[in-house]
């Protein structure tokens, strides 16, 4: 299992499980995630529910890779704002990321807002 893989999933399901739950469309990232890091369904499972009960629990456990950290936050800001605008704590939740990795504030919010206007676009196109 690619570790870099595996620490930007557990990044994700954290962004997506900080509110209590996740989306069907968090959802569906998530999975896709899963699947390009070879997590299996248990391990999965016990990602996403640790990731709703206890969502602050993963800052401390583990650190996102350094090699393309532009590129680890365009996923985690792709899970944020699969719904739209992401939440406060999403947001925090992004900036601290972002912080660990050496992503400034400014690249987040203007990768959030790219996000969700192609978010947008897309539905209005459906």
């Amino acid at each position: 299992m690619p570790i870099e893989e595996l620490e930007i999933l557990k990044a994700a399901c954290c962004v997506a499980g900080v509110d209590g739950g996740i989306s069907d469309r968090e959802m569906v990232l998530l999975r896709t995630l899963a699947s390009s890091a070879a997590v299996g369904e248990a391990s999965f499972g016990a990602m996403v529910d640790r990731a709703t009960t206890e969502p602050e629990s993963y800052r401390e456990e583990f650190d996102l890779p350094l090699g393309d950290a532009d590129e680890a936050m365009k996923t985690l800001v792709d899970i944020a704002a699969a719904q739209g605008d992401p939440s406060e704590r999403q947001q925090d939740m992004l900036r601290y990321f972002a912080e660990r990795v050496g992503v400034g504030r400014d690249r987040v919010e203007a990768l959030v807002t790219k996000r969700v206007a192609d978010h947008g676009t897309a539905e209005q196109r459906r």
